[in-house]
C-alpha cells in the first residue's frame, strides 16, 4: 500500500489516499506507538525501547501485553493488518512499504535548500512544514525524547551551515537544550533563505532584520502607515530585552515614513523653551542634585490640579540633570487602560537602559533575567508561590549600579493612577536608595488621592524627608510670557481674559491662546471644551481611541476599528491632524489626560458600552493581553464574558508578585464567575489571600473545596492546612491532612510538607520524620524546589534533637559518590540544624574538630560539596568563639569552594559569615560589600527562607547610622513574602530589627519584633539565642525608661558567656554598666 503518515502540526496516517481513523484514535497508548514508529528512522524500533518510552514504570511482564493490545488498536485504526508487526524482538510499522513521513520530506528538503542556498526548495520544504512536532503531545514524556533526537539531528545540520566555529564546543549541548525543538528553528530558516519575511516577524518577533526587510517592502509601495506599525512591533519586541533600541537603520526608515506623515499643529512649547512662572522650582533641581552628589538622596512630590504643569516641570529636571551627567529614568502611571503591573517602573527601567546600555552588561546575570522576565509582559503560570521578591531585588541593584555610576534622576509621573503593585515597588526603592546618589521625583495630582497613594506620599514626607512642591495657578505676568511667546501681536486686554478664564492654568493658558491665534471670535466660545470644533467623523475616532486608554500603538488603532487597516489609518490621520494626539516614540497618546477626559464625556453611556465590547471583541481577536479585553467587556457590562479574561490576568499578575491588584481582579467578579471558571476563581483568591497574609485564606481554602474536583482537593487541603499552620490554628492545619496520602507526584511535594510540620508541631517526631525521609527520593527522581529542601532541614533538625546529626552527615557522606546531588541537596537543607547545633551547648572548639572530621572524610569520599559545609562549620564556629582569624580562612575557603561548584545557598551563607567577622574586626564598609554580594545569591536560592532572614539581619547590625538601619528593615519587610520566613531562622532578622527600632525610639515597631523573636526562641530552648533576645529586651526596655534593662543585659552576658561567645558576653556586660548608669549605648 502507498501509506504517508503527517506528524507536522497534527498526526493523521493515509492508506492509498484515504485517511484512516489514527489521527482521531481514542487509544493513547495505540496512538503513541504509531507515532514512535514513525519517527524512528527506519520505522522500526525494540521492543524493550517502546515499553521503556511507553510504560516506564512497569515491568516487562506488566508492559508487553500492553504493548500487543497497543498493536491491535493500531492496527484497526490504520485498518490494515500490517500496520505494526511483531518480528522477534522488533516492532515494525507497514514492514516492506515505503513509508513517507513529512518530518523526512521536510528534513531533507531542508537539507538540500540550506546547502544549496536554494530559494525554490526553501519553498516546497516551508509548504510541508504545517506546524509544530505533535502539538497535541506536547507534554508527553515520550514524545520530549523523540523530539530531543530530532532536534539534535537538526541541530548539528543547521550549525553545520550556519554556525561553524562560532559557538564553542561546552555551549553546543546547552544550544541544543535551550532550543527543544530544532525544527522549529529550521523552520525560522528556511523562511529567512525564502525571503517570507512578514511570516518570520510574526514568529520571532526579536528579529531586526525581518521587521526591517517588511518595513522597506511597505515604504516602497507608499503605505507609510504599515512601516511605521512595524517601526512600533520591533520597538515593542525589543523593549523585551533590557539596553536594546531599534538600530539606526531602523530608526532612519521611520524617519523616511514620517517624513511623509502631515505635520500635526503644533499646541505645545518646545522642549527647551523658558518655563515662565516657575523658575524657582526649576532651579531647585540644582539644589537636589548637588545633595546627591553628596551621596545624601533626595525625594520630591510634586503636585498640583491637572493642567497645572507638573509633567513639564518633571521633563525640566531631567535635560537639567543629564548636562550634569546624571543617569535619568522616567515613567508614567498612565500608558494604557488594564496595563501590566509595575509598567510606570518598567517604562523607567526600559528608558535608563536604552539611555545607558552599558549597565545591563554589569548587571548580575539573575537581576537581568528577572526584570526582562517582568517586562516582556507575557502570560505566565502561577503556582502559589511568592514572587515578587526577586523583581524588587533585581530593580533596586539596577537603579543603585545607575546612582553609583554618575548618578540617577528617577521620575515617575502620574502617580495617582498607579497600580498598587507599583506603589509597594516605589516604596522599596525608596528605601533601597538611602545613601545613594539619587534624586526621585513624583509626579501626583492634588488631593484627594486613592488611599494608597496617600499613605505613600505621608510616609514619603514623613519617614524619609520627601521635599513637597504643589505647583499653584501662575500669575499674569507668567500668563503674559506664555501669551506672547505664542501670539506676539496680543494685547493687554486679550492677556488679562485669558488669564481670567484660564484660572492660571498652564495647559489652559495655552488652548486659549491657540483659539485667540486662530478664531477672532475666540472670546465667545472660550468656555468650549477641546472637542467643541472636531468635526463629528473625526471625534467618533478620538472616542474610540480614548476608551482604548491614554497611550497606545497602531496595532491597537487597527482592533479599535475592528481591523479595519484603510479605515484605521483614515481616522488615525484625522486624529492627529486635529492636535488632540500626538505621536510618541512607541506609538500615540492624548495630548493631555485634560483633553482624553474631554473626548470621553462627550461619548453617551450607551454608546460608550458599545464601543468598550466591540473593541474588547477586536483585541481579543488581535491577540491582546487579557487584562485588556478582560477591562474591556467588564466595562461594557458583559461580566460574565469578562471573567475568563480577568482570570488569566490574575494568574499572570500573581506570577510577577502583584498580588492585591490580582486580587483586585478577582474580587471584582467574584459574584460573576460559574462553573469551572468559579471553581478556578476561588482556588486563585485562596491562593492570593495566603501570599498577602490574609487571615481570610483560611475560609477561602474552604470555600474552594467545596465543588473541587478530587485532585484539585488535594493541593487545596495541603494549602488549608498550610495557611491554618501559618494563623496559628493546629486544629484545622491537622484535620485539612486528615486521610490525605501523597503520591509519588512531584505537585505532592507539598502535601508531604504540610504534613511533616503538623506532626512536627504536635510532637510526633517520628511521624514527621518518616514523612520527611522520602525527600531524598524525590531528590534523586530530579525534583528541585524549596519545599524538599524544607523536608530535609526538618530532618536534619529531628536528627539534631535525638543527637543524631553527625552520624546522619557521615551516613549521607558514604553515598556521596553515587548521588552527588542528594548530596547538594542534604547539606542545603542542613543549614538550620547547623545553625542549632552551633548555637547549642557543645563546646565550639569540640565543633570544629567534628567539623575537621567531616571534611577529612568528604575529601576521602570525593564530596566537595560536604567539604565546602565543613569548612563553613568550622568558620562559623570559630566566629562564635571569638577566634576571627581563623574564621576568616575557613569562611574564605569555604565561599570561594560553593563559588566554584555553583552553590548560591552556600555562597551566600558563608558571605553573611564573612560580614560578620568584618563587623566584629571594626570594618563595617567591608561587611557591607560582603553583603551586596550574599543578598542575590541567598534570595536566587532554594533556601531564601533562611537565608534571607540572616542576610538581612547581618545588614542591619552592619548599617551606618539610624536612618540606614530604618532603610535596611523597611528593605526587608517589602521582599519579605508568606514563604519566606522559617520559624527557625526568623529570630536572626527579629533581633537585630528589635535591637535597632530600640534603639531609633520606634518602640511599637520593636515589640512586634519582639513577639516575632519570642515565638521563634522557642525552638532556641537552651542556646546562645536566648541571651541574642535579652540583650534586645534590654534595648527595648531601656527605650521605654524601664529600670529592667540593665538586668536583662546582665542576663543575657551571663548566657553568652555559658555557650562559649566572649566576644557578645563582653558587648553585653558593657551594655549592662553603661544602662545602669543611664547612658546612651550603641550596640
Amino acid at each position: 500500500p502507498d501509506v504517508r503518515i503527517e506528524l507536522l502540526g497534527r498526526f493523521d496516517v493515509y492508506v492509498d489516499g484515504s485517511l484512516t481513523g489514527a489521527g482521531t484514535l481514542g487509544r493513547r497508548q495505540a496512538s503513541a506507538l504509531l507515532k514512535l514508529l514513525a519517527l524512528d528512522p527506519g520505522h522500526a524500533m525494540h521492543r524493550e525501547r517502546l515499553l521503556d518510552l511507553l510504560w516506564p514504570d512497569d515491568t516487562i511482564e506488566e508492559a508487553l501485553p500492553k504493548l500487543h493490545k497497543a498493536a491491535h488498536f493500531a492496527r484497526r485504526a490504520c485498518d490494515h493488518v500490517d500496520a505494526v508487526v511483531f518480528r522477534g524482538d522488533l516492532v515494525q510499522l507497514f514492514p516492506g512499504v515505503d513509508v513517507v513521513v513529512d518530518v523526512e520530506q521536510f528534513e531533507g528538503l531542508a537539507r538540500r535548500a540550506l546547502e544549496l542556498h536554494d530559494t525554490a526548495t526553501a519553498r516546497m520544504a516551508l509548504s510541508i512544514y504545517r506546524g509544530e512536532l505533535l502539538p497535541q503531545d506536547r507534554y508527553e514524556e515520550w514524545v520530549d525524547a523523540a523530539r530531543n533526537h530530532l532536534a539534535t539531528a537538526t541541530a548539528r545540520m543547521a550549525l553545520s551551515i550556519y554556525r561553524g566555529e562560532l559557538l564553542p564546543q561546552d555551549r553546543y549541548e546547552e544550544w541544543v537544550d535551550a532550543a527543544r525543538n530544532h525544527l522549529a528553528d529550521l523552520h525560522l530558516q528556511l523562511l529567512r533563505l525564502a525571503e517570507r519575511w512578514e511570516e518570520l516577524v510574526v514568529l520571532d518577533p526579536g528579529d531586526e532584520d525581518a521587521h526591517l526587510e517588511v518595513m522597506r517592502r511597505h515604504l516602497a509601495g507608499g503605505d507609510r502607515h504599515a512601516a511605521l506599525r512595524q517601526f512600533e512591533r520591533l520597538d515593542r519586541a525589543l523593549r523585551n530585552e533590557l539596553g536594546v533600541a531599534p538600530s539606526d537603520e531602523a530608526k532612519r526608515l521611520r524617519a523616511r515614513a514620517l517624513a511623509d506623515e502631515p505635520a500635526p499643529p503644533v499646541h505645545r512649547d518646545d522642549a527647551e523653551a523658558p518655563f515662565p512662572g516657575r523658575e524657582q522650582h526649576v532651579a531647585l533641581i540644582d539644589e537636589l542634585l548637588s545633595d546627591a552628589e553628596a551621596s545624601r538622596e533626595r525625594i520630591v512630590l510634586v503636585t498640583g490640579a491637572p493642567g497645572v504643569g507638573k509633567s513639564t516641570l518633571l521633563s525640566t529636571w531631567e535635560r537639567a540633570a543629564e548636562r550634569q551627567g546624571f543617569r535619568t529614568a522616567a515613567g508614567s502611571a498612565v500608558p494604557a487602560e488594564a496595563s501590566w503591573p509595575y509598567a510606570p517602573v518598567t517604562e523607567a527601567i526600559a528608558d535608563l537602559c536604552r539611555r545607558h546600555p552599558s549597565l545591563v552588561e554589569r548587571l548580575d546575570a539573575p537581576y537581568r533575567e528577572e526584570i526582562e522576565r517582568v517586562m516582556a509582559s507575557l502570560p505566565s503560570p502561577w503556582s502559589g508561590a511568592d514572587a515578587h521578591q526577586r523583581l524588587f531585588v533585581a530593580t533596586a541593584a539596577l537603579f543603585r549600579l545607575a546612582a553609583t555610576e554618575g548618578g540617577l534622576l528617577l521620575v515617575l509621573d502620574d502617580l495617582q493612577d498607579a497600580d498598587d503593585a507599583s506603589l509597594r515597588l516605589v516604596h522599596h526603592l525608596v528605601r533601597a536608595l538611602h545613601g545613594e546618589r539619587a534624586v526621585l521625583a513624583f509626579g501626583m495630582k492634588a488631593a484627594p488621592l486613592p488611599v494608597a497613594v496617600a499613605d505613600l506620599a505621608h510616609a514619603l514626607r514623613t519617614r524619609f524627608g520627601a521635599v513637597g512642591i504643589e505647583l499653584g495657578p501662575l500669575a499674569r505676568p507668567a500668563v503674559a510670557a506664555i501669551v506672547r511667546a505664542r501670539l506676539p501681536e496680543a494685547d493687554d486686554e486679550t492677556i488679562t481674559r485669558i488669564t481670567e478664564l484660564s484660572g492660571g492654568l498652564p495647559f489652559a493658558v495655552g488652548e486659549l491662546t491657540r483659539r485667540a491665534a486662530e478664531d477672532p471670535d475666540w472670546e465667545r466660545h472660550a468656555d468650549e471644551d477641546a472637542v467643541a470644533s472636531i468635526l463629528p467623523a473625526t471625534l467618533a475616532a478620538l472616542q474610540r481611541l480614548a476608551v482604548l486608554g491614554t497611550g497606545f500603538d497602531t496595532d491597537d488603532v487597527v482592533a479599535a476599528f475592528g481591523g479595519e487597516e484603510a479605515e484605521a489609518y483614515e481616522r488615525l490621520d484625522d486624529a492627529l491632524a486635529s492636535g488632540l494626539i500626538e505621536r510618541t516614540e512607541s506609538g500615540y497618546r492624548f495630548r493631555h489626560a485634560i483633553v482624553r477626559d474631554a473626548v470621553l464625556a462627550a461619548l453617551p453611556a450607551h454608546r460608550m458600552r458599545l464601543v468598550h465590547r466591540e473593541i474588547g471583541e477586536s483585541l481579543a481577536a488581535a491577540g491582546a493581553s487579557a487584562a485588556r479585553v478582560g477591562h474591556q467587556f467588564l466595562a461594557s457590562g458583559d461580566r460574565a464574558r469578562a471573567v475568563p479574561y480577568l482570570l488569566d490576568a490574575a494568574e499572570g499578575e500573581a506570577a510577577i508578585g502583584a498580588y492585591r491588584d490580582a486580587l483586585g481582579l478577582v474580587e471584582r467578579v467574584r459574584g460573576d464567575a460559574r462553573g469551572d471558571d468559579r471553581q478556578r476563581l476561588l482556588r486563585v483568591r485562596a491562593d492570593l489571600l495566603h501570599a498577602i497574609g490574609d487571615p481570610r485564606a483560611v475560609d477561602a481554602y474552604r470555600e474552594a473545596l467545596e465543588n473541587a474536583s478530587p485532585a484539585d482537593a488535594r493541593i487545596l487541603r495541603a494549602r488549608l492546612s498550610r495557611a491554618a499552620f501559618s494563623a496559628g490554628d493546629a486544629d484545622t492545619a491537622a484535620a485539612a491532612l486528615s486521610g490525605l496520602v501523597a503520591t509519588d507526584r512531584p505537585e505532592d511535594t507539598e502535601i508531604l510538607l504540610a504534613q511533616a510540620n503538623v506532626a512536627f508541631a504536635a510532637g510526633d517526631t517520628d511521624g514527621a520524620w518518616a514523612i520527611a525521609e522520602s525527600a531524598q527520593g524525590r531528590v534523586l527522581a530530579g525534583e528541585r524546589s524549596w519545599r524538599v529542601l524544607d523536608l530535609i532541614s526538618l530532618q536534619g533538625q529531628i536528627a539534631h534533637n535525638r543527637g543524631e546529626w553527625f552520624d546522619r552527615i557521615r551516613s549521607e557522606l558514604r553515598t556521596a559518590q553515587q548521588s552527588p546531588e542528594v548530596t547538594n541537596a542534604v547539606f542545603d537543607g542542613y543549614l538550620c540544624a547547623a545553625e542549632y547545633l552551633l548555637y547549642g551547648p557543645t563546646p565550639y572548639r569540640d565543633v570544629i574538630e567534628l567539623a575537621s572530621g567531616i571534611r577529612e572524610t568528604a575529601e576521602q569520599a570525593g564530596a566537595l560539596r560536604a567539604v565546602a559545609f565543613a569548612r563553613a562549620l568550622a568558620g562559623e564556629a570559630a566566629l562564635l568563639s571569638g577566634e576571627l582569624d581563623l574564621a576568616r580562612e575557613e569562611l574564605t575557603e569555604s565561599a570561594e569552594l560553593h563559588h566554584e561548584l555553583g552553590s548560591n545557598a552556600g555562597e551566600a551563607h558563608c558571605l553573611q559569615r564573612l560580614a560578620e567577622v568584618e563587623l566584629r574586626s571594626g570594618n563595617r564598609a567591608a561587611a557591607r560589600r560582603l553583603l551586596d554580594r550574599a543578598l542575590p545569591l541567598a534570595r536566587w536560592s532554594l533556601i531564601a527562607s533562611h537565608l534571607l532572614q540572616r542576610v538581612y539581619g547581618v545588614m542591619v547590625l552592619a548599617a551606618e547610622d539610624d536612618d540606614d538601619a530604618s532603610a535596611v528593615i523597611d528593605r526587608a519587610e517589602a521582599t519579605f513574602g508568606a514563604d519566606d520566613y522559617c520559624q527557625f531562622c526568623g529570630i536572626m532578622f527579629a533581633v537585630p530589627a528589635m535591637i535597632a527600632l530600640s534603639r531609633m525610639g520606634e518602640p511599637e515597631r520593636a515589640r512586634h519584633y519582639r513577639d516575632v523573636a519570642e515565638a521563634s526562641s522557642r525552638l532556641w530552648d537552651g542556646t546562645a539565642w536566648q541571651g541574642a533576645l535579652d540583650e534586645a529586651r534590654a534595648h527595648l526596655a531601656h527605650d521605654e525608661g524601664d529600670a529592667e534593662a540593665g538586668r536583662f543585659a546582665e542576663r543575657a552576658a551571663r548566657e553568652f558567656e555559658r555557650a562559649g561567645q566572649p566576644l557578645d558576653a563582653a558587648r553585653c556586660r558593657a551594655l549592662a554598666g553603661e544602662f545602669v548608669s543611664g547612658a546612651a549605648v550603641l550596640p
